[in-house]
């Protein structure tokens, strides 16, 4: 149970880390990068 608990708060933090990349990637994206160049 202890173990199945702490693999499930593993992949949420996995996630959230990745969500919150992706968004830091994207600010510096949009921020860095002109627009048309944009893929």
């Amino acid at each position: 149970m202890k173990v199945l608990l702490i693999q499930t708060l593993r992949s949420i933090c996995v996630c959230c880390n990745k969500v919150f990349i992706e968004e830091i990637w994207k600010k510096l994206v949009i921020d860095k990068i002109p627009l048309g160049f944009k893929n």
